[in-house]
């Protein structure tokens, strides 16, 4: 019998620890930190920028030879890195947006 009661009482408390966190109301911070996260996950800005220099390279490499490539690359990097900045961003107002409406 207590034994049963041990057990009952476990799985109460194993219940309420799981399903207190999602009853907590999320604060901006929270959201925040969730966006950020979200948004860091799913754009590299360095990641992006490397693709840009390798595809600018290769088109100013057909384009106009060795200085192309070099210009090229540079462009290429600065315009991929810009436009994965903006992807960023724009994921952390989404995913900004999603938390703060579950609240």
């Amino acid at each position: 019998m207590s034994q049963k009661l041990l057990t009952l009482g476990g799985l109460a408390a194993a219940i309420f620890i799981v399903a207190q966190p999602a009853a907590m109301a999320q604060s901006a911070a929270d959201c925040k930190a969730y966006a950020r996260n979200y948004a860091r996950g799913q754009h590299s800005i360095i990641g992006g920028a490397a693709r840009g220099a390798v595809r600018g390279s290769l088109f100013g490499a057909i384009i106009d030879g060795g200085k192309g490539a070099t210009r090229g690359a540079g462009m290429g990097a600065i315009v991929s890195g810009v436009r994965q900045g903006a992807k960023r961003r724009r994921a952390f107002e989404d995913a900004y947006r999603y938390c703060m409406a579950r609240r």
